[in-house]
């Protein structure tokens, strides 16, 4: 199961069935640092107002799977709809 943390006070934190899509992990030829994109759930609106009030760019950002950390970097762009879109940059 995937786990995303943000380290937002208090922490920001989704979980499967909530973490719709894992983008794939990108990085350029030329030393480009890694990103990666997770989407979230937010069809009632349900996260909008903790992702909005906890000022989520910049923040670190840990996506694990069964625990173990497959991803950490800090939160580059948010994207708030039906879905939730976060960038995350190693």
């Amino acid at each position: 199961m995937y786990t995303l943390t943000i380290t937002a006070v208090p922490p920001l934190q989704w979980s499967e069935p909530d973490i719709t899509a894992i983008g794939t992990e990108h990085s350029a030829i030329n030393g480009e640092v890694p990103n990666m994109t997770v989407t979230i759930d937010n069809a009632r609106g349900q996260h909008t107002a903790a992702v909005a009030a906890s000022n989520v760019l910049r923040l670190r950002a840990e996506l694990l799977l069964d625990g173990h950390s497959v991803f950490a970097g800090a939160v580059q762009a948010v994207a708030i709809g039906a879905e939730i879109t976060i960038e995350l940059e190693a």
